[in-house]
């Protein structure tokens, strides 16, 4: 009898992992200038405020269905292959300009971040700008204890804020949702290295509006929010490897001579 099994295609794993790098870089380096440019947009414009204003909240509405149309046609040219480079371009710029346009326009008003400086998110901003004054690590409020809160996020925030020359309360907000468009982008990313490039977009997006609908008012923890579900996903894979058909299923979609499916490990 015939074997019609599909070889499986070997890839150099250093390969694979640069290739995954430089998109990586790529789509945080996208993230970031969509990011900067849609919040210094939004400041030089006196917007009203937005639970008082239809307009702020047309305005709003109007660059979600914007951002989401351009994820859908990053989605569409995926799938049946067309300007693949440009389609995940596009897919980086729209879901980072679907982060910036839902958190960056309803603060277009102001200079603070959600909740502004009630309650925990004032100890919050207390500790961005503590960590902008000096590299060292301090709680926000008292002498010789541990931070309350893991450094990490606010520690990279000071660092950015006092090269930009701005005070911690100001970058916190701009901060904060440049933050989240670039790991949003960065499990995008990651999405793509396990699933195909179509699927990824719209597991992403999804992921990404449900985080910012849910998560978004703690930054520092909604960032690691978009990144558990495909780092799950990862690890179930070194738990219980499975095999995959072909090498990129994103870019051998529609399958030529190789199908884009996985194997599960079969019980002995």
């Amino acid at each position: 009898m015939t074997d019609t099994s599909t070889t499986v295609i070997p890839v150099a794993p250093w390969r694979k992992a640069a290739t995954t790098a430089g998109r990586m870089i790529a789509a945080v380096v996208v993230a970031v200038v969509v990011s900067g440019v849609g919040l210094f947009v939004f400041a030089r414009v006196q917007w009203p405020a937005f639970n008082s204003s239809n307009v702020t909240q047309a305005v709003t509405t109007v660059m979600q269905f914007v951002a989401l149309a351009a994820l859908g046609l990053s989605v569409l040219l995926l799938r049946r292959r067309r300007w693949v480079t440009g389609a995940r371009v596009l897919s980086w710029a729209a879901l980072s300009g679907l982060v910036t346009a839902t958190l960056g326009m309803p603060l277009a008003a102001t200079k603070l971040y959600l909740h502004g400086v009630s309650v925990d998110q004032e100890f919050r901003t207390q500790f961005l700008t503590r960590l902008t004054d000096s590299v060292a690590l301090h709680d926000m409020n008292y002498a010789d204890v541990p931070s309350f809160y893991p450094a990490g996020w606010f520690w990279v925030g000071g660092r950015v804020a006092n090269m930009l020359g701005m005070d911690g309360w100001e970058a916190f907000k701009p901060y904060s949702i440049a933050s989240l468009a670039v790991a949003a982008v960065v499990a995008l990313v990651l999405w793509s290295e396990l699933v195909r490039s179509d699927l990824a977009v719209l597991a992403a997006t999804a992921s990404t509006v449900i985080v910012l609908a849910y998560g978004s008012p703690e930054p520092y923890g909604a960032v690691i929010a978009l990144l558990i579900a495909p780092a799950l996903v990862l690890a179930w894979g070194a738990l219980a490897p499975v095999r995959w058909w072909g090498r990129d299923c994103s870019s051998d979609w529609p399958p030529r001579s190789t199908p884009c499916t996985w194997d599960p490990p079969r019980s002995r």
